[in-house]
C-alpha cells in the first residue's frame, strides 16, 4: 500500500476499485437486512392473521369485544362520511387505521392508495427501501468517479465480515419462513374438525355486527337521509316472484 501511495495514477486506481468493492459489499448488505426486515414481517403478519380468525371461530365473547370495536370505528367513518363540514380524507380513515396497520404495509401506504390526491403511493411504497436506494446511490457517485474518502484494507475486511454473517442470516430466514408457512401452517387455520360448529360461531357474529351497525345508525341523525337505501336493500335480499314483500321493521319501541 505504500507503493502504491507513492505513485497517483495507481493509488487512484486502486482506490476506485476499493470504494467500489466497499460500496458494493454495503449495498448487498443492506439489500440483505432488507429483505430480511420482510420476511420477518410478513410472518408475524400471517401468524396474526391466523389468530384472529381463529379467534373469531372459536371465541364469542373475545369476537364480540373485537366486533364492537369495529362496529364503533365503522360508525365514526360513516359519521365522517356524512358529515356536512369538509372532512379530510386521513380524518376518515383514521378511526380504521388500528385495524389496517400491520408490520407488512404501513398506514402511510394505506392512505397513499385510499387517499391518493395528497399522497404519493411510490413514495409510500419505496419508505421501506430507503436505506438500500442511499446505498446504491453512494455506488452509483463512486462509479461516476465521485470518490469521497479513502478505503482502507481493514473497512473492507470488517464489511466483508458483516456480509458474510447477513447473508447466513437471511439463509436461516428463508428456511424458517418456509418451514412456518408449511403444511402445517394452513391446517392450523381450522381450529378443529367441527367446521359446521366454527361456521356458525362465524356467521352469528356477523349477523350480529349487522344487526348492531343497523340499529346504530337508526338510532343517529344519518337515518332520516339513508333509511330508503336501507329499504331498496331490504327489498332485493327478501325478493321471491309472485310473493309480496312486507316492509321492513326498522323502527324502535
Amino acid at each position: 500500500m505504500e507503493f502504491v501511495q507513492t505513485v497517483p495514477k495507481v493509488d487512484t486506481v486502486v482506490q476506485g476499485i476499493l470504494q467500489t468493492s466497499f460500496h458494493s459489499m454495503m449495498l448487498a448488505t443492506v439489500t440483505m437486512d432488507t429483505v430480511e426486515e420482510i420476511l420477518s414481517n410478513v410472518l408475524e403478519d400471517a401468524n396474526q392473521l391466523q389468530m384472529t380468525y381463529r379467534m373469531l371461530l372459536t371465541n364469542e365473547s373475545e369476537t364480540s369485544v373485537w366486533l364492537g370495536r369495529v362496529l364503533d370505528s365503522v360508525m365514526e367513518v360513516v359519521m365522517k362520511l356524512m358529515s356536512p363540514g369538509n372532512v379530510k380524507c386521513e380524518e376518515r380513515l383514521a378511526p380504521l387505521e388500528w385495524l389496517l396497520s400491520s408490520n407488512s404495509i404501513k398506514n402511510e401506504v394505506w392512505r397513499a392508495m385510499i387517499c391518493p390526491s395528497n399522497h404519493s403511493l411510490q413514495q409510500a411504497l419505496l419508505l421501506d427501501w430507503m436505506p438500500l436506494i442511499q446505498k446504491a446511490q453512494g455506488l452509483y457517485s463512486t462509479l461516476t468517479g465521485k470518490p469521497y474518502f479513502n478505503i482502507p484494507l481493514s473497512m473492507i475486511l470488517s464489511e466483508w465480515h458483516e456480509l458474510y454473517e447477513n447473508s447466513m442470516k437471511l439463509s436461516e430466514r428463508l428456511s424458517s419462513v418456509s418451514q412456518e408457512l408449511g403444511e402445517e401452517y394452513w391446517k392450523n387455520w381450522m381450529p378443529d374438525n367441527n367446521t359446521e360448529l366454527n361456521t356458525g360461531t362465524l356467521q352469528k357474529s356477523l349477523v350480529w355486527f349487522l344487526i348492531s351497525l343497523g340499529e346504530r345508525i337508526e338510532k343517529s341523525d344519518l337515518w332520516p337521509t339513508v333509511k330508503d337505501y336501507f329499504y331498496m336493500a331490504y327489498w332485493i335480499l327478501n325478493y321471491s316472484p309472485d310473493v309480496t314483500t312486507q316492509p321492513a321493521n326498522c323502527s324502535f319501541t
